[in-house]
């Protein structure tokens, strides 16, 4: 199967049309292009095997690049310069032409080290040594290759951080493969503090972007504290690159309101204010605050109509007078199920006190789900909602589990509460309670 795909990007009259010729058994298929400088995707559809993108406004750029239905890469686009590439779907190999040709070949064709999954659970000095050994067998592949000077500076710049990309995640794998806190030790630290750079001219590559936000993890968990928001500032007030420190304080606080919503995080939208000063990015996190606005404490909760095992459909408003735990979930995910044993212990420790343990599943699958229900005899109100719930949309829930708490009145209480495993669980219901 071949799926040919040429990019047209020479200065001229048609300067800034791309085609994308396509043949085989995937000549109608798509191609996707997501853009480092801005991490948005662009879809080329093909008519007749061809696909045209119509730009001449990008600067050149590493770009991720999906081929039809499977086949995905990593390319280097420029609009001064030409590039013809042709992919074999079944081997995964490209053939490139143009003045982009020794770039994308390389870059298509070229299998990087990287760590595998065993690695990561090796002694920390031991995972050092594998870090350094891909970064040293990256460096070597590129040098192999032929290719120009002022590109070879971006490319050792984006394999060194390629390589390392696990290195500041070690202790989260350490954590959740030993279910022990572990600390790094000081050569740890050294190496990170050697890779953890702040230069605004990195930002065009992606994997520096991604390696700054694992970093800043990594070195706000190994804080003393429990206030994470106050962690995060202060060790973001360390970073001496305007730039980089915007890029760090929208990418932190975008996700954390959009997971967690606007109760308690006050102070990171207020540090968000203060430190970003791009226009778009103000306005995508004032529109997600104002989507949040409803679900903060003491409004009324969105409502949902489920259907239990036996088909009856039950609403939210004829479970008013107790408190409600909802739990967001599906039978294929696995921290759903991971959740279930500690949702079942809070179901005995709490069955005869004021509160509805309610289950909301989004499978598609609702047979599935009837028998998991069954099978493994699952206690609580369950409930089957589907996909496509209206429920789930209001409450912008994109990642499942998602736990809520309403009132007796059905007003929101918590929009994302914590996990049944989470000791705080408890003590909030306890808390309710006494009121």
């Amino acid at each position: 199967m071949i799926l040919a795909v040429a990019i047209s990007s020479a200065l001229s009259a048609s300067a800034g049309v791309y085609k994308f010729k396509m043949n085989g058994a995937q000549a109608k298929a798509n191609v996707m292009l997501n853009w480092s400088d801005n991490d948005k995707w662009t879809t080329l559809n093909a008519t007749d095997g061809e696909a045209k993108l119509d730009s001449s406004d990008f600067k050149p750029q590493y770009v991720d690049v999906v081929f039809g239905r499977s086949m995905r890469g990593t390319m280097y686009l420029d609009p001064k310069s030409d590039l013809a590439v042709t992919v074999d779907m079944e081997t995964g190999k490209a053939e490139c032409s143009g003045a982009l040709a020794d770039i994308n070949r390389y870059l298509l064709n070229t299998e990087f080290a990287d760590i595998s999954r065993d690695q990561y659970g090796l002694e920390e000095t031991a995972f050092l040594k594998v870090c350094d050994s891909v970064y040293a067998a990256n460096k070597a592949l590129m040098e192999k290759a032929s290719l120009p000077a002022d590109f070879k500076k971006k490319e050792e710049l984006r394999l060194k951080y390629m390589s390392y990309m696990t290195l500041p995640m070690y202790p989260a794998y350490m954590y959740y493969k030993m279910q022990k806190q572990i600390t790094p030790s000081a050569k740890f630290f050294t190496k990170l503090d050697e890779l953890t750079k702040f230069n605004s001219e990195w930002l065009e590559c992606p994997e520096y972007c991604q390696f700054l936000l694992s970093a800043q993890s990594c070195y706000t968990s190994n804080m003393e504290g429990d206030d994470e928001a106050k962690k995060f500032m202060d060790w973001t007030d360390k970073v001496n690159d305007a730039k980089v420190k915007e890029y760090i304080v929208d990418s932190y606080v975008m996700s954390a309101v959009s997971s967690q919503g606007i109760d308690g995080n006050e102070a990171l939208i207020e540090y968000f204010k203060k430190n970003v000063t791009d226009a778009e990015k103000t306005s995508k996190l004032n529109e997600l605050c104002g989507k949040w606005e409803a679900l903060r404490a003491g409004k009324a909760s969105p409502t949902f109509t489920g259907t239990d095992i036996n088909g009856k459909q039950v609403t939210l408003e004829s479970l008013r007078g107790k408190y409600i735990y909802i739990d967001v979930w599906a039978t294929w995910c696995g921290p759903c199920r991971g959740e279930l044993p500690h949702l079942k212990k809070l179901e005995e420790a709490y069955k005869d006190k004021d509160i509805h343990f309610v289950s909301l599943s989004c499978d598609q699958n609702k047979e599935a789900w009837e028998k998991m229900v069954t099978k493994d005899q699952l206690q609580g109100i369950q409930l089957h909602v589907g996909p496509n719930a209206s429920f789930l949309d209001e409450y912008m829930i994109n990642g499942i589990p998602r736990f809520i708490i309403l009132d007796r009145e059905g007003k929101i209480v918590k929009a994302n509460a914590p996990r049944p495993s989470n000791p705080e669980t408890a003590k909030l219901f306890d808390d309710l309670l006494k009121k």
